[in-house]
């Protein structure tokens, strides 16, 4: 586990709840890039914060290190604004620091290694929330596929892009171009803004979010 919090007092605590949950942890700091360890064989887990990723050159370091195989987990706070700021970046999953603990933690890990993505339920509240959110007639996206719909639900649903090629009988890359073409036609940076983009817009039913 690769930890790089911005502030000292969520490192040790980190620290602390990777030791209860029987992972082994490193720290770094992630505006040395070349701190980041090496890819290995097994996909690297690496947990921060909102402030340390507020930098364009940090988020480039996490870009690239998932392009590497790796998986970024972000932590939150309850605040509505800094969820919403959260949902703009891109990453593997979230954790809600206020109710972190070891069990959670190690839930979150269990989540990612099959391919789901943790996400605490003050997140899922809001993005529930943006349902209830008319959309104007200038963000009306233009009209998706069945099959760009179906993956959008499967999106929803905490599915992994592999987990979705499965479902819908295509090829990873198929699956990614797909997810792709979304994320344009939405204008949605990242997954988590196109379930909350479908969901406000109708696009997918909230009963389809994983819980």
């Amino acid at each position: 586990m690769i930890l790089a919090p911005h502030h000292e007092f969520k490192r040790l605590g980190l620290e602390r709840l990777c030791d209860a949950a029987g992972f082994a942890s490193v720290s770094i700091r992630l505006s040395d890039a070349a701190a980041l360890p090496p890819p290995t064989g097994e996909p690297q887990v690496l947990i921060t914060d909102l402030p340390a990723v507020d930098d364009p050159a940090i988020a480039a370091t996490l870009a690239a290190f998932r392009r590497d195989g790796g998986q970024v987990l972000l932590t939150v706070g309850a605040n509505e604004q800094e969820i919403t700021q959260a949902t703009k970046l891109d990453c593997d999953g979230y954790l809600d620091e206020d109710s972190l603990d070891a069990e959670t933690l190690a839930d979150a890990i269990r989540q990612l290694r099959h391919g789901q993505v943790p996400m605490p339920a003050r997140m899922v509240q809001v993005l529930f929330s943006r349902v209830n959110e008319r959309p104007t007639a200038e963000s009306t996206p233009p009209p998706l596929t069945e099959r760009e719909t179906k993956v959008v639900e499967l999106l929803a649903a905490g599915y992994s892009n592999k987990q979705i090629a499965r479902r819908i009988g295509a090829s990873a890359h198929a699956t990614k171009r797909a997810v792709a073409s979304i994320m344009a036609k939405l204008n949605c940076p990242n997954r988590t803004m196109v379930v909350a983009r479908a969901l406000r817009d109708g696009l997918c039913p909230p009963s389809a979010v994983a819980r």
